[in-house]
């Protein structure tokens, strides 16, 4: 793997950086007891209800029993099933739609003042989700992790949080609003699969069925 370099001092562009991750890993495992594993269960995987997620670089049995193999964009399987990633906190995640969403939900419920022992404290929770002025005076378009959308987007009025994600035989979104009204994960197991269309119909629906019981 070649050497993490600093390209540019912070804030005077926007570019995303798998390899920032990386370095937020190291600083971590520097500053807390446990492995990268143990520290994500015990801060986010336990909290979160997320019992199906890990990471890992050497699967056991029991844990290739649980995953689905990953597939080429040609459709074709991955010759050795699925790619292993050193890199865990940039693309070493192991988990289901269902877990995404639960963590999806924490972060929401982090919104609400009430909500006893919440993921992230307030000033967490803005941090995260507040998109930084870059030196030119324009808005960068992620937060610390998310992609953040402002409804009106020149406004500073934050409406939902989203997140895409692609590695070596799988494709996957994630994505949830600050109100509480959704919270959306799509996995696929396949190359570069395009899931902004599935993405737009399901939230199409799902805002059909949130009018339509409003109405009753």
């Amino acid at each position: 793997e070649p050497k993490i370099q600093v390209k540019a001092p912070p804030n005077p562009t926007f570019s995303y950086s798998g390899g920032g991750y990386c370095v937020l890993q190291k600083a971590i495992l520097d500053t807390e007891a446990g492995s990268f594993q143990a520290q994500m269960q015990r801060q986010i995987f336990g909290p979160c209800g997320m019992k199906s997620s890990f990471f890992s670089t050497a699967l056991t049995p029991q844990e290739e029993q649980r995953i689905a193999f990953g597939y080429k964009d040609n459709g074709k399987p991955l010759r050795a099933e699925y790619h292993v990633y050193p890199q865990m906190a940039a693309a070493g995640l192991w988990t289901t739609p269902s877990d995404l969403v639960g963590v999806l939900t924490h972060i929401q419920q982090s919104m609400d003042t009430n909500t006893p022992e919440p993921l992230l404290n307030q000033e967490n929770f803005d941090r995260m989700l507040t998109r930084p002025v870059l030196e030119d005076g324009t808005q960068g378009s992620y937060g610390l992790g998310f992609y953040v959308l402002n409804q009106p987007p020149d406004s500073d009025q934050l409406h939902s949080f989203h997140h895409f994600g692609n590695n070596q035989g799988f494709s996957s979104y994630m994505g949830a609003d600050v109100e509480g009204t959704f919270a959306l994960a799509i996995m696929c197991n396949r190359n570069s699969v395009t899931l902004d269309p599935l993405r737009r119909e399901l939230m199409r629906q799902i805002l059909e069925i949130i009018d339509s019981t409003e109405q009753m």
